[in-house]
């Protein structure tokens, strides 16, 4: 699909917001726009780690593989708007 993967790569190990193009995968993700660590990056796929809410003053880590035609956009950590 003639992605940068470079540019996907380059986010390996980095922490950011991801925005999702689809509102149902942002549901599963939950709300708060959480912040989350790339663990790797191909050109269909983004493998992320990141905490959500699973209770009452609970959370649980989270891995999950996020399809990259999925992603509207990512804001690294320190760039995104608070």
């Amino acid at each position: 699909a003639g992605r940068d993967l470079h540019v996907l790569r380059a986010l390996e190990g980095r922490t950011c917001r991801v925005a999702f193009a689809d509102s149902s995968l942002a549901m599963t993700v939950g709300s708060g726009n959480p912040l989350m660590r790339v663990l790797e990056a191909t050109g269909d796929w983004i493998k992320v780690e990141y905490e959500r809410a699973s209770g009452l003053r609970k959370k649980e880590r989270v891995l999950q593989l996020i399809e990259v035609d999925a992603v509207e956009s990512i804001c690294l950590e320190e760039g995104c708007a608070s």
